[in-house]
């Protein structure tokens, strides 16, 4: 009766015997419905599959202090509209001692990009309004955050909207570093792609690395 397949020879024979066969039928009916939607609606979600760099590093590009890092997309086909979305989570202590985790909408350089294919590289500038702004390096370890990335576009295949999201801790944040460039010239002169510096961050000299505020700590203290 769950399956639909008949009885071969037999059949019932009375109005309780055809009220159960009826009701049998209706939940092997709906069982295997039920069953072949939830699996299709969890098998034909398109996935993410965007990787974001293990580290955020704050450096100095033409005189901007500006924190970064680096996602790829790692599926066959492009995202269209890829837009991304950084919100800083900070925990607050309030006058009166509770606690408060206030959130905290943060700056993006360029936060879309039309065709998100190999790897796209995400800035937020650290200008006075930035709750960045005037944070040391060996304050950093304490400071009470998380980076909150949020990644959203429509698969170029399907046409279906695909989210990615991240985090980073104090921990996964550098200063005076830089991403390692995952285009290097190859033996032809021509740039080539080594993915395996998608992770890989190098120091920078000091004096071009480390933002106004922590070389003017330094001229002070010397």
């Amino acid at each position: 009766t769950f399956a639909t397949i008949g009885y071969g020879v037999l059949s019932p024979v009375s109005t309780f015997a055809n009220f159960v066969v009826a009701i049998e039928s209706f939940t092997g009916i709906v069982s295997v419905a039920l069953a072949t939607g939830m699996i299709f609606a969890r098998f034909s979600q398109p996935q993410a599959r965007v990787l974001f760099s293990k580290k955020a590093v704050i450096n100095t590009i033409d005189g901007t202090p500006q924190l970064r890092f680096r996602v790829r997309n790692q599926r066959g086909n492009r995202v269209i509209g890829a837009t991304v979305k950084l919100v800083l989570m900070r925990r607050e202590i309030l006058p009166d001692g509770s606690v408060f985790n206030r959130f905290i909408d943060l700056k993006v350089v360029r936060d879309q990009t039309p065709l998100f294919m190999l790897s796209w590289v995400v800035m937020h500038p650290i200008d006075h309004d930035s709750p960045f702004y005037g944070v040391m390096p060996e304050e950093l370890a304490d400071y009470p955050i998380e980076l909150v990335v949020t990644l959203t576009g429509l698969d170029g295949t399907t046409n279906q909207l695909i989210t990615a999201q991240s985090s980073y801790q104090p921990d996964d944040m550098v200063f005076g570093h830089r991403m390692e460039d995952v285009f290097q010239p190859g033996e032809d002169g021509k740039p080539t792609l080594h993915w395996h510096h998608f992770h890989a961050v190098r120091e920078l000299p000091e004096e071009h690395a480390m933002p106004e505020w922590v070389r003017n700590r330094k001229i002070s203290a010397e």
